[in-house]
């Protein structure tokens, strides 16, 4: 009999935002997982959502 090895990802993340003065603000992505051989996979989505979300944050300032 063959055995299954089945791998369960297990994350927490949390996305803290900080004031820095009227027009500005911080952004802090902590992420932790397990297995960590996901941690290059993982951290490269948030590198591509974080972007997204300048873009986004910057269009919309200069929209208001």
């Amino acid at each position: 009999m063959d055995s299954i090895r089945k791998e369960i990802l297990i994350t927490t993340q949390r996305l803290r935002f900080f004031a820095d003065g009227a027009n500005k603000n911080h952004v802090v992505w902590t992420a932790d997982l397990l297995p960590t051989n996901q941690a290059a996979a993982t951290a490269a989505m948030i590198d591509q959502s974080a972007a997204v979300m300048q873009r986004t944050l910057d269009k919309s300032a200069s929209e208001g």
